[in-house]
């Protein structure tokens, strides 16, 4: 009796002769093989090249073909008639398996009793002699019954590989029971992709030197592990990511040779390809563009392909001032001369990335597939409209104190703009629908031939200026006689009944072109809403939208799976319209904007921006509380239990990294710290006395009791100072000090005081007068250290009564630039000496761009014809009851310390 395996056409073949390592798809079906010596690989007939498939007189099939002759051909190094001689059946190497041989089967299962571990089923049974029996009627492997099914660990799965399905595989448990082991043989498969990329793929671009792109391959695997990709996670978006894993993959290993000769933006390109948008950003911009720029100069782009152009698109980092400019910068910038045009970065883009007819469109959907009929083009305008909100192009992100646009950044040879009239370029647009329910208006929108924006004309001259010269594609234009809602097909905010915005000009010719149909006119309206909304020029309380959804008694899905009932939707639309104008408002109506965003259209800077509004709605709610009603049962949850859902901080996803960037942070923080001691000859000040397993312990507690990822992360950061007398709190311990910093929050005072009273006194009396003195903002205090996390020290002992002032960097600079002056017109006055004086503005600079931070010596105020200096006034016990400390610290940063904000009266 031989042994057999089964080809992915049904037929049963012996296996003695095999030699290497032998490989199995996912369902058990034999892929990969060596005999004498020589492997062979599966590979369909679509998978060549399209132009060797339609030469007359040859003819190629399914089957199995020699590997190395496989890799050469798609490297260029071989012709295709060398790979269709190599074919298995023209060689005659293999043996047909007979009636009596064992057949050996091997199928990805998951193991219930262990479901973080990839396992595999083995089936042996005898071959009957009849191929017919070998499949079933859908093809898959008819195994008989009774057949006996051994479970055990797939060997040499990559450590990354198995580090994800740890991560990931209790996602399955947030399904129906139906759904659940789909899901869970879903996220194995994922792991199984995973291990070969990690394998034959990613070393391609981790050559030492030039072209060694670890980093980014490091960034993919850890979003792969903790990050965002599956949203909404469902059967399907397990399934999308497992066929896009699959198809990098095909692709990658088949084109090994052309990645390994590649150098460089080309090497990069092929990288990028797997790349989710947050590793991405992981890649400089300059290199992102670069890459973006390969696939705009291509002669057109697949479905994938635009699929990457769009994640290039959106990893720029919204928050990031400087990224979304010099990326919008480079759209308009960076010019190509095709045939007898220029073309920019922007309107070659544009032409590639495609919208699906709306027949075709039609079509596709009405047979359930959806997959090719994406709306690419409105996705990619869409990104960008985002972008140009947060963008220096748009003139309402920061409005002047009077409440007119910030004209500052305008350049005359930048935009057309009347500074006597004050207004932007005018458009006259009336769209009118026909008979047949179409929009149509008098314009025309063309790209400029020479690369210089868009231009437009009209068919009558009364109904609009036609400009003359083309605009720039950021260009703000002014829209009048605007019509009614109902009546047009751009659909814009009004205020006291009149349209009062703009809308950039490139977005402009979109909808024209592309805004026709009916229900893309609510989705337009909204997306335009964004422009004036956010600038603050918009009726952010309008929300018509989730008004007409919350009448309905409609169940509002927001990001595809957060359920948040009407009566929910209706407490907060009726909150945010009566609300006091406080930051919490403020960010309550900001977060309930992108939710209708998001509830009309599908895009993943919108939804970016619904998760962060509700996560800064939520570390407003943590520091300053939570307003009344938000806690109250409506139908079952709080209002603030579904802003936490919207900012993913229930799910085993957010959890995940929440523990990851904690953790992250801590080694960070206690390594730049003692990088800066020894840079300074001091001795290391920071030990991480815990284990990874101690740490994740640690901050999934802090989760749990919904405490920030800094709270979390600082009390670690407490613990892991280095003492004199070698102290390691407990686990215990510290998930202990963690519950009475949710308490200190609550009442509103440390453990050095008894009573919310004596405590307010003791800020008002004696923190709030050395503030004013010095010149900090009181806005930005907070109270921190031991004290708010127990009755003594980490290690025991008397401890003070620590206070931060959080400033951004910008401020601590013209803090620091106050410093300089203050000092400076103290050697004017002849309080202190010139050289005194250059002195310390140079150490003051010196330390600031070192460490980032203001030291108290170079904190002073001149009083009574003397140079008074902060840090003495913190060394004087006197001038506090009990033993204080106050230091300036930069907001962003993650400076490892858990801390509440105080607020005087």
């Amino acid at each position: 009796m031989a042994k057999a395996e089964i080809l992915k056409n049904g037929r049963v073949v012996r296996s003695d002769n095999f030699t290497n390592e032998v490989r199995h798809d996912l369902d058990g079906f034999l892929v990969e093989f060596s005999v004498e010596n020589i492997t062979y690989l599966f590979r369909q007939r679509n998978q060549f090249k399209i132009a060797d498939l339609n030469t007359q007189g040859r003819l190629i099939s399914d089957g199995y073909y020699q590997k190395s002759k496989i890799i050469e051909y798609y490297g260029n190094d071989a012709d295709v008639d060398i790979v269709n001689n190599s074919k298995l059946e023209k060689e005659a190497r293999i043996k047909e398996g007979v009636k009596g041989d064992e057949i050996k089967i091997q199928k990805l299962v998951v193991d219930a009793s262990n479901k973080e571990v990839c396992s595999v089923g083995t089936y042996k049974f005898t071959y009957d002699g009849n191929r017919l029996n070998v499949l079933d009627g859908n093809f898959n492997i008819r195994i008989p019954n009774g057949t006996e099914q051994i479970i055990k660990e797939v060997e040499n799965l990559h450590p990354e590989a198995v580090k994800f399905l740890k991560n990931r595989i209790a996602l399955s448990n947030q399904f129906s029971t139906v759904e659940s082991e789909h899901a869970a043989l879903l996220i194995n498969k994922i792991a199984l992709v995973i291990s070969m990329i990690n394998k034959d793929i990613f070393p391609l671009f981790s050559a030492p030197g030039a072209d060694d792109f670890s980093t980014y391959v490091n960034a993919q695997n850890l979003e792969w592990k903790v990050g965002d990709v599956f949203n909404p996670l469902t059967i399907k978006s397990l399934g999308d990511l497992l066929n896009g894993l699959r198809q990098y993959f095909q692709v990658a290993f088949f084109d090994q040779k052309l990645i390994s000769k590649s150098k460089g933006i080309d090497k990069l390109y092929w990288l990028a390809n797997i790349l989710s948008p947050k590793s991405l950003r992981s890649i400089p911009l300059p290199q992102r563009i670069s890459v973006l720029e390969i696939l705009a100069l291509k002669s057109g782009l697949s479905d994938n392909l635009e699929e990457f152009a769009l994640r290039i698109v959106n990893s720029i980092d919204l928050v990031n001032q400087n990224e979304v400019n010099e990326f919008l910068g480079a759209l308009i910038g960076k010019k190509y001369a095709i045939d007898s045009r220029t073309e920019t970065l922007y309107s070659l883009l544009y032409r590639n990335i495609e919208n699906y007819r709306a027949p075709l469109k039609a079509v596709l959907e009405l047979v359930g597939n959806k997959e090719f009929s994406k709306d690419n083009r409105t996705r990619f305008v869409n990104a960008i409209l985002l972008l140009w909100t947060e963008s220096k192009y748009n003139p309402y992100k920061n409005l002047q104190p009077n409440g007119d646009p910030d004209y500052s950044l305008i350049d005359n040879s930048t935009y057309d703009y009347d500074k006597d009239l004050n207004h932007f370029s005018v458009i006259n647009y009336v769209s009118e629908k026909n008979a047949f329910g179409v929009y149509n208006d008098r314009f025309t929108f063309e790209f400029d031939p020479w690369g210089r924006g868009i231009y437009w004309i009209t068919e009558n001259k009364d109904y609009s200026l036609t400009a003359s010269s083309p605009l720039n594609l950021y260009q703000p234009v002014t829209l009048v006689t605007y019509p009614s809602e109902t009546d047009t097909s751009i659909q814009l905010p009004k205020k006291d009944s009149e349209f009062n915005g703009v809308i950039p000009l490139f977005y402009l010719a979109y909808i024209d072109k592309d805004g026709d149909d009916k229900d893309f006119n609510t989705k337009v309206g909204i997306l335009v809403d964004v422009v004036t909304t956010i600038s603050g020029i918009g009726n952010i309380t309008k929300l018509r939208h989730l008004r007409h959804l919350s009448k309905l008694g409609k169940v509002l899905y927001v990001l595809g799976v957060i359920q948040i009932s009407a009566s929910v939707l209706n407490f907060l639309l009726r909150y945010s319209s009566d609300c006091d104008g406080s930051t919490f408002c403020k960010k309550l109506q900001t977060l309930l904007f992108f939710i209708e965003l998001t509830a009309l259209v599908t895009d993943p800077i919108a939804a970016a921006k619904a998760k962060k509004a509700a996560q800064e709605l939520i570390e407003d709610g943590i520091e300053h509380g939570w307003p009344s009603g938000m806690l109250d049962e409506i139908e079952g949850a709080t209002p603030k239990r579904k802003i936490e859902e919207l900012a993913e901080m229930g799910s085993v996803e957010y959890l995940n990294r929440y523990v990851s960037e904690g953790k992250e942070d801590l080694i960070r923080i206690v390594n730049e710290e003692n990088q800066f001691r020894r840079s300074v000859n001091k001795p290391i000040g920071m030990v991480i006395y815990y284990k990874n397993p101690q740490i994740e312990e640690v901050l999934t507690y802090a989760a749990s009791k919904g405490l920030s990822k800094e709270d979390g992360m600082g009390v670690l950061h407490q613990a892991c100072r280095k003492r004199d007398i070698e102290y390691i709190a407990s686990i215990e311990v510290l998930k202990g000090r963690m519950d009475n910093l949710v308490n200190v929050r609550k009442r509103g005072y440390p453990f050095t005081f008894q009573d919310k009273l004596s405590f307010d006194n003791y800020a008002e009396l004696e923190i709030g007068p050395v503030l004013d003195k010095f010149g900090f903002n009181k806005d930005r205090i907070y109270f921190t250290g031991s004290s708010i996390t127990n009755k003594s020290s980490i290690s025991g002992g008397t401890f003070d009564t620590d206070w931060a002032i959080r400033y951004s960097k910008k401020e601590l600079e013209e803090f620091a630039d106050e410093m300089e002056r203050r000092f400076r017109q103290a050697a004017k006055d002849e309080i202190i000496t010139e050289g005194y004086s250059n002195k310390n503005i140079k150490a003051m600079k010196d330390f600031l761009k070192k460490k980032g931070e203001l030291h108290k010596r170079y904190i002073v105020t001149i009083e009574d014809g003397k140079l008074a200096n902060f840090e003495k006034v913190m060394q004087n016990s006197s001038s506090f009851s009990v033993k204080t400390d106050m230091t300036t610290v930069v907001d962003g940063l993650n400076v490892g310390y858990p801390r509440v904000k105080y607020k005087f009266k």
